[in-house]
């Protein structure tokens, strides 16, 4: 696992909740998420961005909800502090990796202290320093943690179905689905690693160049597109085609639907009038930061310039081809 699993910058929603009524509410367009450790070998999870001061949550007593997580949006609840952290716009490999190493390093440290460091002798070493504690960045996942996170979830969770909906009801031991996603190779972070040559392409479209790759038959380009653009964020990557069946094959749309000026016959003027008409189209090209197109050998080249053209060549775009 990589260190940087232990941070992520995304799109960020606090929300405190007394008896059923939102008390206070915080939006961060913009926030890095950490996971750090104090002395007391405790983890916390920290919200900073430039407009706020950090905020500090003891992670214990979690509700993950990771539903969506493929599509950048999770949620996390922390029941002591009666407030419900909702993650969006992170880039979905980023945020899997974020995810698994809460769960592997909470799991891990279960009942881990207890004879080292007893819950007692840890308060009064807290009361005895007098000082303010010290944090420090959480180490990276290794294969060892993963092993020891699986030896303490129960079995049944990993060899048996789950029970049905009426019964699962009355069993309070049951507390949802398998924890195991999130130990298992994730279908985003395919175990299938990028060579050299795709690993600087993947570097380069999250460092913000314009890139065009390309390929013969087999060589992983296809692979790398959708790693591309799972480690993107999602509200700001849209991903297109020249072809309807080569858009379903990215989960993206095609060019001439994106941009909303038909075959793109007619003059420029014409083409943005057409364009601004229509709300939704111009929604998306104010938010576009990272355009894919796919087979862009059988896009037209005048209809590719008129694209570029009546979006007034936005600077912020970057392109991946």
């Amino acid at each position: 696992m990589e260190g940087g699993d232990s941070f992520l910058s995304c799109a960020v929603t606090l929300e405190w909740m007394t008896q059923g009524s939102i008390t206070r509410k915080v939006n961060y367009k913009t926030a890095s998420l950490r996971l750090i450790r104090n002395e007391f070998r405790e983890m916390y999870m920290e919200i900073s961005s430039e407009k706020h001061a950090a905020i500090r949550f003891a992670l214990k007593g979690v509700n993950v909800f990771k539903k969506f997580m493929v599509e950048g949006k999770a949620s996390i609840k922390f029941q002591e502090a009666g407030c419900t952290l909702f993650i969006s716009n992170a880039p979905p490999t980023n945020l899997v990796g974020f995810l698994r190493t809460i769960f592997v390093k909470m799991t891990g440290d279960k009942d881990q202290g207890n004879n080292t460091t007893p819950a007692k002798q840890t308060m009064r070493s807290k009361l005895l320093s007098g000082k303010a504690q010290a944090f420090e960045e959480i180490s990276p996942v290794t294969v060892a943690d993963i092993h020891n996170a699986k030896k303490k979830i129960p079995k049944s969770t990993l060899t048996t179905p789950s029970p049905p909906a009426k019964k699962r009801k009355n069993d309070d031991s049951v507390k949802g689905p398998a924890p195991k996603k999130l130990y298992s190779p994730s279908p985003l972070t395919n175990t299938c690693s990028l060579n050299p040559e795709q690993q600087r392409v993947l570097e380069a479209c999250l460092g913000g160049k314009n890139i065009f790759f390309t390929g013969s038959a087999g060589t992983g380009k296809s692979f790398l597109l959708k790693r591309i653009v799972a480690a993107l964020p999602p509200d700001v990557t849209i991903a297109t085609a020249s072809t309807g069946v080569a858009a379903c094959h990215v989960g993206g749309t095609t060019l001439h639907a994106f941009a909303g000026i038909g075959d793109g016959s007619g003059t420029l003027e014409h083409l943005c009038e057409r364009a601004m008409k229509l709300p939704l189209v111009a929604q998306k090209w104010r938010k576009c930061k990272h355009l894919i197109i796919d087979e862009i050998s059988m896009v037209d080249g005048g209809f590719f310039e008129k694209t570029f053209a009546a979006n007034g060549n936005n600077s912020s775009w970057k392109t991946i081809v």
